[in-house]
């Protein structure tokens, strides 16, 4: 689903219709799904926090793929720590380039606008 064909989006709407998409399958045509809503299962490594209530994490899927995340964070969420087991839903930016990129020999990773999450 292109969250920019939709409107007045809500949380939930992510929850009930972000699809698991294949990492691959965005790295190999990041056009094909630039904007769609997402569903990432796995977990959370390198959490970084950022200014006003923002952070920056990379969530480790079932096949060892990682995924750059975003997410600004609301009063009452739960913090993220490494080695949390997540789902994390949001939209699709782009491809984002890193220094853990170059450790895994992948020139980008998919970029992703978390716009909520569950720990497990």
């Amino acid at each position: 689903v292109d969250s920019s064909e939709m409107y007045d989006i809500t949380v939930s709407d992510y929850v009930n219709f972000a699809e698991t998409i294949a990492w691959y399958d965005i790295i190999d045509d990041i056009r094909e799904y630039k904007g769609d809503m997402v569903r990432i299962d796995g977990t959370i490594t390198s959490v970084s926090e950022g200014f006003v209530h923002t952070t920056t994490f990379y969530v480790e899927d079932c096949d060892g793929n990682l995924w750059f995340c975003t997410y600004v964070y609301d009063k009452g969420d739960i913090i993220l720590k490494d080695g949390m087991q997540a789902t994390v839903y949001g939209d699709i930016l782009g491809l984002s380039t890193s220094a853990v990129n170059v450790l895994m020999s992948v020139p980008k990773l998919p970029n992703i606008n978390v716009v909520t999450y569950e720990v497990h």
